[in-house]
C-alpha cells in the first residue's frame, strides 16, 4: 500500500512539473519516419548542461544521442542512427528552464511509419535542344504597376521541353529566362530579395546574378514537396513534404478500404545549418474526415493537399490546407492550432460573403493587416475563380469580405492560381490551370477592379502554378543565361548579401575597392594575387555600391552589388 501511494505521489508530482511548450514528436502519435529528432521547444530557454535523454526502441533498442542548439529556446536531440518501421520508440527527458532553473521531465512514447512507399512523382526528363520561349500576346497594357513578371509555365499537353524560369516585361519580351523540363516550379522573388525555385526534391536559392547560393530540402526522412519555399530573413526557411501512410480506412469511415493509403501533410521549419527546428504534422492536428468533397472509399486518400505557408506578422504560421477549405493558424512556438478559418471546423463568421472560399491558393498576409487569396470555387453549383481579401477580427472572430475581383469572362481555374497585392494597390492575378488558350494566364487589376494589364499564352494548354510581379533592375546581361554567365571572369555571391561577398576571380586580384553610390570610396583591401576571397560587408549601410577590382593583369573590373 505504501508503494502504490508512493506511486501515485511520484506522478502526481511529475504531471505538475513545468513541460517544455513544445514537444514533438507529440506523444503517442503515429506515421513517423525512422530517421525523426526529437525537438523542445520553450521561450524560457534551456539549461544547456542539465539535459538527460534516454531512448529505447522497440526493434532498435537503446539509442545514443546528439544535443543541437539552434538558439537559446530550442534543443533538437538527433538519435545516432535510425530507428526500424513499425516500433514503438520511448523517450525520457529530464532538464531544467534556464529561467529560475525550473526543472522539468518527460517520460512518453511514439511510433514509427509501417512500411516504406513510393509516391514519386513523375516528371520528364528530356534534355532536347530547348525550343523557342512561348509565344504570347498581350491584350491589355493600360499603366500597369511598375516591375517585371517571374513565372515558371509548364504545359502539361504541349512538348515538355517548352518549359521556361522566366521573367518578362509587360510585352512579354524575356529579360531572364532558362528552359527547366523538370524542375523550376514556384519560380518567385522571395521578400528577403533572393531568388528561388523547386529543384525536383529541394529548392535552390539564387543571388541576383544568378549563381545559386543555397539549397534547402525537408529533414527528418522527408520528401520535400514543391507547392511552397518561404526563404525568412533569420536565413530560415519554411517547407513541406506530403506524407503517405497505409491507414485502415473501415475504421475511419463506412465502406472505407481496410488498404488505403491516406497522404498527410508536415510543415518544417529549416534553420541555416539545415537543421529541422520546428515541425507540424496533419496526423497530430487534423480528422481525415475534416476534408470535403473527397472519396473517404478510395484507395487513394489525399485528406489535406496544403500549397500555402505564410509567416504572420506575430510570427506565427498561416497555413493553406486545400482539401479542407481551411486556412489553419499555428503557434510556432507551441505547435497548437490557433484558429481554423472556412471548411467543417470554422470558428469565424463571414461578413459580406455568403460562400467563403473553396480549394483555395497562394493566402497571404498583406501590409494593411488583411488576407488576399485566390479562390478556386471548386464544388459550387457555377464554379468561378475569384480574388479575395478578407479583414480577418480575431477577437471577435469575423472574417469580412472587403474586395473581390471575378473576371467579366468568369473564368474557373480547377487548380492552380495565385494573387499579389502590389505596392500601388493593384491586385496581380494568375488565373491557374486553363484549358482556354483565349483566356488570360494574367490579370492586373486597380483597387476598383479596372483591368489594366493582361497576358495570354499563344500554344494552347500552358498555365502557371504562381507569377509575380517585381521591381527587378538586374546589372547583368541576361538573355541566353547559361553562355553570359559562362563568359564571366568573375562571380560575387550572394548578390544582395547582408554580411560576408564572395568573389571568385579567373584573374588574380591586387587590389580590391568599394565605392558608395556618390563615389566615395568606403572601403579598400590589398590582396596578394588572389583569386577567391571574402569581402566583408557587415560595417556598411544597407544600399548600392560599386566593387572595383584591379587585376595583376592591369585589367580592371566593376560589379554593382548590393549590401541588404
Amino acid at each position: 500500500m505504501k508503494q502504490f501511494i508512493f506511486l501515485l505521489f511520484w506522478l502526481v508530482t511529475l504531471s505538475l512539473q513545468a513541460q517544455p511548450a513544445y514537444v514533438f514528436p507529440v506523444p503517442g502519435s503515429n506515421y513517423h519516419k525512422p530517421e525523426v529528432q526529437i525537438i523542445l521547444k520553450d521561450q524560457r530557454g534551456f539549461d544547456q548542461n542539465e539535459i538527460e535523454v534516454q531512448i529505447v526502441a522497440e526493434k532498435s533498442e537503446n539509442h545514443s544521442c546528439r544535443f543541437l542548439f539552434p538558439d537559446k529556446t530550442t534543443i533538437i536531440i538527433a538519435p545516432d542512427k535510425p530507428f526500424y518501421r513499425s516500433e514503438e520508440v520511448s523517450v525520457w527527458i529530464s532538464g531544467s528552464f534556464y529561467e529560475k532553473r525550473e526543472p522539468f521531465e518527460l517520460s512518453y512514447s511514439f511510433y514509427t511509419e509501417k512500411a516504406k512507399i513510393n509516391m514519386e512523382t513523375s516528371f520528364s526528363t528530356t534534355k532536347d535542344y530547348p525550343p523557342d520561349f512561348p509565344s504570347t500576346t498581350v491584350t491589355v497594357n493600360d499603366n500597369p504597376a511598375e516591375g517585371k513578371i517571374f513565372f515558371y509555365n509548364l504545359s502539361a499537353l504541349a512538348s515538355s521541353n517548352d518549359r521556361f524560369i522566366s521573367i518578362i516585361e509587360n510585352d512579354g519580351t524575356p529579360v531572364f529566362y532558362q528552359q527547366e523540363s523538370n524542375r523550376g516550379l514556384g519560380f518567385t522573388l522571395q521578400k528577403n530579395v533572393y531568388m528561388s525555385y523547386w529543384n525536383n526534391g529541394n529548392f535552390l536559392v539564387m543571388d541576383s546574378s544568378y549563381t545559386v547560393i543555397d539549397s534547402f530540402a525537408c529533414g527528418n526522412g522527408y520528401y520535400t514537396d514543391w507547392h511552397e519555399f518561404q526563404y525568412l530573413d533569420n536565413g530560415h526557411a519554411l517547407v513541406f513534404s506530403y506524407d503517405s501512410q497505409p491507414v485502415d480506412m473501415s475504421s475511419v469511415v463506412a465502406g472505407g478500404n481496410p488498404d488505403a493509403i491516406v497522404e498527410g501533410l508536415v510543415l518544417q521549419e529549416i534553420d541555416e545549418d539545415k537543421n529541422v527546428i520546428f515541425q507540424w504534422r496533419s496526423w497530430d492536428h487534423y480528422n481525415i474526415t475534416d476534408a470535403t468533397n473527397i472519396d473517404f472509399t478510395s484507395d487513394l486518400v489525399s485528406y489535406v493537399h496544403g500549397n500555402a505557408i505564410e509567416e504572420d506578422t506575430d510570427g506565427n504560421i498561416l497555413l493553406s490546407a486545400r482539401r479542407l477549405d481551411e486556412i489553419t493558424k499555428i503557434d510556432r512556438m507551441t505547435g497548437e492550432v490557433i484558429w481554423r478559418l472556412g471548411g467543417v471546423n470554422n470558428q469565424f463568421q463571414f461578413l459580406q460573403d455568403t460562400v467563403g472560399f473553396s480549394r483555395q491558393h497562394d493566402i497571404r498576409r498583406i501590409e494593411n493587416g488583411n488576407i488576399t487569396l485566390y479562390d478556386n470555387g471548386n464544388n459550387r453549383d457555377v464554379p468561378v475563380s475569384s480574388a479575395k481579401e478578407y479583414e480577418l477580427d480575431e477577437s471577435n472572430m469575423t472574417a469580412k469580405l472587403v474586395w473581390s475581383f471575378t473576371h467579366p469572362d468568369s473564368i474557373f481555374a480547377e487548380t492552380m492560381g495565385s494573387v499579389q497585392r502590389l505596392s500601388n494597390g493593384n491586385t496581380f492575378i494568375n488565373w491557374g490551370w486553363l484549358e482556354n488558350s483565349e483566356q488570360p494566364a494574367f490579370t492586373e487589376v486597380s483597387y476598383d477592379s479596372i483591368i489594366v494589364y493582361e497576358l495570354k499564352f499563344n500554344t494552347f494548354f500552358h498555365f502557371v502554378y504562381r507569377a509575380r510581379r517585381f521591381l527587378w533592375n538586374n546589372p547583368y546581361d541576361t538573355l541566353g543565361v547559361e553562355s553570359a554567365l559562362a563568359d564571366q571572369s568573375v562571380k560575387v555571391y550572394p548578390n544582395p548579401c547582408k554580411s560576408n561577398l564572395n568573389v571568385c576571380s579567373s584573374v588574380a586580384v591586387d587590389l580590391c575597392e568599394i565605392y558608395g553610390v556618390d563615389g566615395r570610396l568606403v572601403q579598400r583591401r590589398t590582396l596578394l594575387s588572389q583569386k577567391i576571397f571574402v569581402v566583408r560587408m557587415q560595417n556598411l549601410n544597407p544600399g548600392i555600391y560599386l566593387l572595383k577590382l584591379y587585376c595583376k593583369s592591369g585589367e580592371i573590373i566593376n560589379r554593382k552589388i548590393i549590401r541588404n
